[in-house]
């Protein structure tokens, strides 16, 4: 009998470690649960070539794919906060009724992770000008920020976590957009007045408990896409002619039949740093939604984007300290300035390049890449995150070698920098 039982716990254990293979086979496709895209299946060649990555991409995709994983995450989950009263998880902070929130708002609930105004400024400055960029083709565009949960549930945070002001980055950020010019929808305003009608985000970020009011289905996903994995994904319908290009993170993703459902197509896209390449694509409208702990992200990635000609600069009156460097093969300039006085509301960046005595003159963004902080550093002390600027040259230049130099143009004035070095345009 006690043999008999051995082999039955052997047996039993065996089954169970095969389990997760087994429903893989079987063609199991688990939901992802969490707020990030999930490894994607790697091809064996690049082209015609081998990946020699491939053994590591494929050990990244098994531990986002394996069968059940979902599920034995989330009953682990569940029976190690029943029986010890712990998440395992440092990410999460338990509020009342057994609220979750995510441990990285705490700072933005406290007050304790207040971004300067100018970095607020720089991020503004970044919305607004790839809202120029998507009217430039022709689509109208809106930012919204989604609220951290214990924004809008404040009620529920425990009361050993006190604020130290209610100064926000969304609502300051908010203002300065407002400033700018862009549109900005107020996502804020929206769900704390819907709470009265249904309880938003009570589990995870971004969700809601009841939006069956809302209309949804009616619509097809193009190219047989996984909503639950892709990066980039689309959806059609008969109802309208009406485009979307929706740059999204976690918060939209219970959203999209219902977004779906209304407009004719919509492109989601999760790629950050955001690329701008696509919104040629014949698109009506073009939303960035993005959830407000991430706000910091957006003066730490440039955009794929292709920089936007200025024309009638006037005349350079005066002499700045900047400092560049090039990527040749991505048509990228980067640099940093001395930014004493400069102010990411009123003040425009701008790069000139010459070549046989043609002169362009491009915007660049108000962002410091990480390969020029040592720099800026050491020649700008304590102003150095002010003092980036960067760019992605359009893909028709002429052929032919650039050098290029720094400008800061003001409301009734232009200052520049010597030349900073040459990009050869191929």
């Amino acid at each position: 009998m006690r043999k008999a039982l051995k082999y039955a716990f052997v047996a039993a254990m065996v089954a169970l470690c095969l389990l997760p293979l087994a429903s893989m086979l079987c063609g199991y496709q688990g939901k992802n649960l969490e707020n990030r895209p999930l490894a994607q299946e790697p091809s064996l060649f690049n082209g015609d070539k081998l990946n020699t990555q491939f053994p590591i991409e494929f050990d990244d995709y098994f531990d986002d794919h394996f069968g059940l994983r979902e599920e034995m995450v989330t009953l682990i989950n569940a029976l190690t906060e029943a029986i010890f009263g712990d998440t395992l998880n440092d990410k999460v902070v338990i509020g009342k009724d057994d609220m979750y929130f995510y441990s990285e708002t705490m700072g933005d609930y406290t007050g304790t992770a207040l971004l300067s105004d100018g970095e607020l400024m720089r991020a503004a400055k970044i919305i607004k000008l790839l809202s120029d960029s998507a009217e430039t083709s022709g689509a109208t565009f809106a930012f919204t920020i989604a609220p951290n949960k214990n924004s809008i549930y404040p009620e529920y945070m425990p009361d050993y976590i006190l604020k130290a002001t209610d100064e926000t980055n969304r609502e300051r950020l908010a203002g300065y957009l407002r400033e700018l010019g862009v549109d900005y929808i107020d996502l804020y305003g929206e769900l704390t007045a819907l709470k009265a009608h249904c309880f938003v985000s009570p589990a995870a970020e971004g969700q809601f408990e009841d939006v069956s009011y809302l209309p949804a289905g009616g619509y097809e996903i193009a190219d047989k896409k996984n909503p639950e994995r892709d990066s980039v994904f689309e959806t059609y319908n008969d109802k309208n002619s009406l485009s979307l290009m929706l740059y999204r993170d976690s918060f939209v993703k219970v959203l999209v039949p219902y977004i779906s459902s209304e407009v004719g197509r919509v492109r989601y896209s999760t790629v950050f740093p955001y690329d701008f390449t696509d919104i040629g694509d014949g698109f009506d409208a073009v939303i960035i939604e993005l959830v407000e702990r991430n706000i910091p992200n957006l003066t730490k990635h440039l955009p794929t984007v292709y920089a936007n000609r200025l024309e009638g600069i006037g005349d350079i009156t005066g002499d700045v300290e900047a400092y560049g460097r090039c990527d040749k093969k991505k048509g990228r300039i980067f640099g940093c300035f001395d930014a004493y006085d400069y102010n990411p509301l009123t003040d425009t960046l701008a790069v000139m390049l010459n070549c046989g005595g043609r002169t362009y003159v491009y915007e660049a963004f108000p962002m410091l890449d990480s390969s020029m902080e040592v720099l800026a550093r050491e020649h700008f002390g304590d102003a150095y995150a002010q003092s980036g600027f960067a760019l992605t040259l359009p893909e028709d230049m002429t052929q032919g070698e650039y050098s290029f130099s720094f400008i800061l143009l003001r409301s009734d004035t232009a200052v520049g920098s010597g030349e900073l070095g040459t990009i050869t345009i191929e």
